[in-house]
């Protein structure tokens, strides 16, 4: 196992920039990749919430119409769904977490 370290190591020293040296990423150690990995995912989410709060419109692979945020409360999200035929608009209360996940599985997608 030490010998994998100290050949990670060796690697990383020769590398300026990892974000362009595939070997390198490959000779990070498993614990550090996961949380470059969750580090990744919390900045999505984060992103993803910041743009749900200030009403970013969005749509998603099963519904072609328009979602918009009316309000957060704790878990709870509280949109205005708009059918692409008819005119149709109504409000439902989804789960947050399902939303955000939705979007890092590509299920949602923003319109704007």
């Amino acid at each position: 196992m030490k010998s994998d370290r100290e050949n990670a190591r060796k690697e990383m020293e020769k590398v300026k920039c990892i974000t362009f040296d595939k070997a390198a990423q490959d000779a990070l150690p498993e614990h550090i990749k996961i949380k470059m990995k969750q580090a990744r995912e919390k900045a999505r989410a984060d992103g993803c919430l910041r743009k749900l709060k200030a009403g970013f419109v969005f749509t998603g692979k099963h519904f072609t119409g328009k979602v918009t945020t009316i309000k957060i409360t704790g878990n709870t999200l509280n949109v205005k769904c708009e059918s692409k035929t008819g005119g149709f608009t109504w409000h439902e209360d989804w789960d947050l977490q399902h939303v955000l996940w939705g979007f890092e599985q590509g299920e949602y997608f923003w319109t704007e």
